[in-house]
Order: C-alpha cells, then structure tokens, then sequence
C-alpha cells in the first residue's frame, strides 16, 4: 500500500496557555468528566481530522489543562515523524486483511458514532453538575435577610462556545528546560522556544507571533554531525492568531538537546529562513 506524497498534516498550533486564567482544578471537578471525554479526541485533533466546533472545544480546553495539554505534547510529535516515513516502510509495515475495505470503513464509522455518542452523554452530565453546583452554593450561601455568607464554591453554567474547566496555575520552568530567543526587527517577527530533555530526545514548545496569516512555516533542527531534523510544520490560521499576542507551537526532535547547535523558523515552499537561534547567543537554563 502505497502513501501519497502529499504533506501530512501539521499538530494545530494552540493558544498561548500563559494568556488563560490560573485557579486550580479540585478532584471533584466536573471539568474532570469534561476532561475524559476531550481527551478521546487528542489524536484526532493532532492529526487534523475534527470538524470546526470540535477543534474549538479541544483548543480552548487543551489550553487550560495542564493535564490534558502534557498529553497533547506527547501526541503532537506524531505528524513530524509521520512526515519521515517513507513509501517503501509503509508497505513494509503495511497490515493485510480479508476483511472488505467497505467492511471495515462501515464498521469504523458506527464505532466513532456509538463513542462520539457516549462523549456527547458525558459532557451533558457534566455540565448538568457544573449547573447544580452553582445553584446549591447559591442557596446555602445566603441567609434569611438574602446576604451572602462563604459556603460552597459556585460554580457558573458552561458557555455554548467552550466548556467549563479548570485553569492551570502560572506555568513555571521545568527542570532541565532550556530557552532560546530571536527577533527579526525588519519583520518584527520572534519566536521564543523552550526545549527539554524526554525519553525519546527532545520536546520543544515554541511561542511566534508577527507571521502573516497563512504562512506554512516550519521549525528546522540542526545538531552536531552535521544532522537536520524537523521538529514541527504548521499554518498561521487565516483569522490570525485568534486574538491571542502569539501562537503555541509543539514539536519534537531525536537530537538531544546537548547536542543541538541551531533552530530555524522557515517558510514551507520557498524556504526563505524567517528566524534563527543559537543555544549560547540567545539561551537560558533552568536547574
């Protein structure tokens, strides 16, 4: 089976987490019921297969839950690598069956409807509990003169547009992460790009702002013997940066972060270079 040499689809760049807000999510939270319903969805937002009202209600969680969002990285690396596998690997890895592809597509399809059922079930309850909670704290917070006195917590009903759920609170340094900075004046574009250490190399999480909208860019790793890879490729959304000051960009690379000597930002196509950093010139690191 042959795959088309057409470009896979980049990880959706996301909001910048540091713009939400930061009150913490409490076990008992129904955003933790909202929570396992999204996240049956990461590996179909990464890929880009959601509709539109889906990619918004993954967007605007993802960008609030730190849990949800450390999962959204380690799925956001998918399409580099995918974009590394040749013809030749896919047919060798390709999976023979008897079954009708008719079969299987029909089979495929009921399932997703049966599970996307179940979410829908789901993220009703929870905002049915979001709802409750409100009212009950509501009614036990005030006296018989009508003053509100402390209670429960409150809880307001979810909107139609995003669901109600948690915030992280302010995003810190993790260990080991490291930071690269560089602005081109003339174009007044930057980036900021913080990369750490994992299991399989490294994964980076860069912030740009000051690209044009529907730029295809993509961010070029380079290490030491002479090794290219790249990490990420991405589109400036048409309506902009969805009125967030830059866009979050995931990605992940195998060279280690020791042994990286240069990052490039570069559009897809003519390859004209659009930023460049070098650990060093622009870099800090945290313990």
């Amino acid at each position: 089976m042959a795959v088309p040499d057409a470009e896979p689809p980049a990880a959706p760049a996301l909001p910048d987490p540091r713009q939400a807000g930061s009150p913490t999510a409490k076990p008992d939270d129904p955003g933790k019921q909202v929570c396992a319903a999204l996240r049956l969805d990461l590996g179909a937002y990464v890929l880009g297969t959601l509709d539109e009202t889906e990619t918004h209600w993954i967007r605007a969680h993802v960008a609030v839950c730190p849990e949800c969002r450390a999962e959204y990285e380690e799925l956001a690396v998918l399409p580099a690598f995918l974009a590394r596998l040749t013809p030749a690997e896919a047919e060798a890895g390709a999976v023979r069956t008897e079954v009708p592809p008719a079969a299987l597509f029909a089979e495929a399809a009921e399932r997703a409807r049966r599970a996307r059922r179940q979410r829908v079930v789901l993220l009703g309850a929870a905002a049915a509990s979001a709802v409750l909670l409100g009212t009950l704290g509501w009614v036990l917070g005030s006296d018989d003169t009508g003053t509100a006195r402390s209670a429960l917590p409150t809880t307001g009903p979810p909107t139609a547009s995003a669901p109600a759920v948690p915030a992280p609170a302010s995003p810190t340094a993790r260990p080991g992460e490291r930071t690269l900075k560089a602005t081109d004046p003339q174009t007044d574009t930057s980036m900021t790009l913080a990369y750490r250490p994992v299991s399989w190399g490294t994964a980076v999480e860069m912030r740009l702002s000051g690209v044009p909208a529907g730029t295809r860019c993509q961010l070029d790793v380079y290490g030491t013997r002479g090794r290219q890879e790249t990490a990420s490729s991405w589109v400036v959304p048409d309506g902009g940066y969805d009125g967030e000051t830059s866009l979050s960009v995931p990605g992940g690379t195998s060279i280690p972060p020791d042994e990286i000597t240069k990052v490039e930002v570069s559009q897809v196509g003519s390859g004209r270079v659009l930023l460049t950093a070098t650990p060093g010139q622009s870099g800090t690191k945290s313990p």
